[in-house]
């Protein structure tokens, strides 16, 4: 059992989004093998034993309060998470003989980018920065194979799906009859998501007489989103739910007839793993998601055990795999549900950490 300290200004508590959750949940599966600390903006109540505030200082002070956490607990590793906070642990890798290890979930600097967040002149300096960082890491892991190949020196990281508790997802007891067909989402409604074009699809299916609902389960703002619902008369036909608990939203996509990821291909969605992937299919519902970055990686065992489509017209191609389920018989359903949280387990966090825990 090695000592590992966690540092990452991310907030663990009351976690609704997939990176918090994700990481709140490999945090307490590390713990299990390692002697772990956890530096962080906030943890969850379970953590709360061995957490330390993430110094709030700026400049030298910030790094006299990393050298005074480091030198309290003597880590043997020092892990972090993502792009925004990867200079911290160079430092005190030289000034404390640490190892350093981080996860990268995606690419961040094309994500704003790409988003808008920031310009051409802040896109270059932080991607050579990262770049020049990551070569002083000890160990990187990354979520994709897409992810990867976009950085040099990209050969000897570690592949890490994100994982899935399967045991603790509700899975569908019965499957009913059909129509109506509920389309079931959940996730935030940023335009990487894709959420536009499953309303556009919606509309198509309805004029061709398919009895389609939504059941929305929204984080973050959801103005633009419900507008548009009401632009396209789809309110009374629409739930929207919004910012629940992780276990609250699983519940409530059992009462969909289908799931769908429907990410067009954008930068913000190229390199990013999509985190409802395994939790959606081992539901055992029917799951429509859209070829993009690592789904590819995933293929052709993947579409297998959901509807893979194409990104060059989103809502028609949704719209006609929206119908495929509608014609599908219940066990038909059964069928592919059984056979889909069979290939969920691909995604345990047994194998997950197991990644992790070696690299520390």
């Amino acid at each position: 059992m090695s000592k590992v300290l966690f540092l990452c200004n991310i907030e663990l508590a009351n976690p609704k989004r997939g990176t918090p959750i994700h990481v709140a949940r490999l945090l307490r599966e590390l713990r299990r093998e390692h002697d772990l600390i956890v530096c962080a903006a906030s943890v969850p109540e379970d953590l709360s034993d061995v957490f330390v505030r993430y110094p709030q200082e700026k400049g030298l002070s910030k790094l006299c309060a990393m050298l005074r956490i480091a030198d309290t607990y003597k880590p043997r590793t020092i892990f972090t998470i993502g792009q925004v906070g990867l200079l911290a642990p160079v430092i005190l890798k030289y000034l404390c003989g640490v190892r350093i290890v981080v996860e990268l979930q995606g690419v961040e600097y094309i994500e704003h980018y790409a988003a808008g967040h920031i310009g051409l002149f802040r896109y270059y300096f932080w991607k050579y920065k990262v770049w020049m960082l990551l070569f002083l890491y000890d160990s990187v892991i990354v979520m994709s194979k897409c992810g990867a190949i976009e950085y040099p020196g990209s050969g000897g990281w570690k592949i890490m799906y994100p994982a899935v508790d399967i045991d603790n997802v509700p899975q569908i007891e019965e499957y009913t009859s059909l129509p109506p067909l509920i389309v079931g989402y959940m996730g935030n409604t940023r335009g990487y998501q894709g959420l536009d074009y499953l309303i556009e699809a919606v509309v198509l299916a309805r004029n061709r007489h398919l009895d389609v609902r939504m059941h929305l389960v929204l984080s973050g703002d959801s103005t633009e989103i419900c507008s548009k619902i009401k632009s396209e008369g789809l309110t009374d036909v629409t739930k929207v739910l919004r910012n629940l608990q992780q276990h609250e939203a699983h519940r409530e996509m059992l009462k969909t007839s289908v799931l769908v990821i429907p990410r067009p291909n954008v930068l913000e969605a190229v390199y990013g793993f999509p985190s409802k992937l395994p939790e959606s299919l081992a539901t055992g519902l029917p799951v429509i998601m859209t070829n993009v970055g690592p789904v590819a990686e995933l293929m052709p065992e993947l579409g297998k055990h959901s509807i893979v489509i194409p990104t060059d017209d989103i809502p028609h191609r949704l719209a006609d795999a929206l119908q495929c389920v509608a014609n599908m018989s219940t066990l038909e359903r059964k069928q592919r549900g059984d056979a889909a949280r069979v290939y969920a387990r691909k995604f345990s966090w047994e194998t997950t950490a197991r990644i992790v825990s070696d690299e520390l």
